[in-house]
């Protein structure tokens, strides 16, 4: 029988949660097996142990990676400002990550996650689940690069509104549309924003605090 890859989940109900569902990433997965939740929230963490049928439930994710040895961890929680301690202590531990997005607070603290999985040899992917939607990989893709649509010369993607409007929405949304036409035009050579604020041209004082660990935002609705 083929080894059967060991999934530890790393979520904080009240704080982040589990994501878009990343406590449900691995579930009906051939070869991988959710062994270990850690929550610090005792409801939270019983309610996601009964649907993914895991067995041990943790407070401290520390804990968890110590005990279970994961080979892939998946850090569900939304809540940005904790990823960076969490993917490096899972990269500590040996094991590979899947990651909810945004992946950090700013550019450094990617730039150490990158650093710490090299150091051991550890996979870090991003949650972006396109990547593996057939209609995306088997079609759009397929038929721009083949040209077989033509050489395409624009293409406009929209959001959406509401409380993740404005730098909001470009940290927790907008990456699965930057990397959806990362795949099917390649690197961008350059790129260029404007932000704005009821109309006009967004300025200093009307930063504000972001949820869920994004800083200062601008451009809300």
């Amino acid at each position: 029988m083929n080894k059967k890859h060991r999934v530890g989940i790393i979520g904080h109900t009240g704080r982040g949660g589990y994501g878009h569902y990343l406590d449900l990433a691995f579930n009906g997965v051939e070869g991988a097996e959710i062994i270990a939740v850690s929550d610090p929230d005792e409801s939270g963490r019983h309610n996601v142990l009964k649907k993914t049928g895991a067995q041990n439930g943790y407070a401290n994710y520390h804990q968890m990676l110590t005990v279970e040895k994961p080979d892939i961890t998946v850090v569900a929680s939304r809540e940005i400002g904790d990823h960076l301690d969490m993917v490096l202590a899972a990269a500590e531990a040996g094991s590979h990550i899947y990651l909810e997005k945004p992946i950090a607070a700013s550019p450094l603290q990617v730039e150490q996650m990158i650093e710490a999985c090299k150091k051991k040899d550890c996979l870090l992917v991003v949650a972006h689940p396109w990547r593996g939607h057939p209609p995306i990989q088997k079609t759009a893709i397929p038929l721009i690069k083949s040209g077989k649509i033509g050489q395409p010369r624009f293409a406009r993607i929209y959001g959406m509104g509401g409380v993740h409007g404005g730098d909001q929405l470009f940290l927790d949304l907008y990456p699965h549309f930057f990397d959806f036409l990362w795949q099917l035009f390649g690197q961008p050579l350059w790129c260029h924003a404007h932000l704005t604020q009821d109309g006009r041209s967004v300025t200093p004082t009307d930063l504000k605090q972001g949820v869920e660990g994004m800083g200062l935002v601008a451009g809300w609705n």
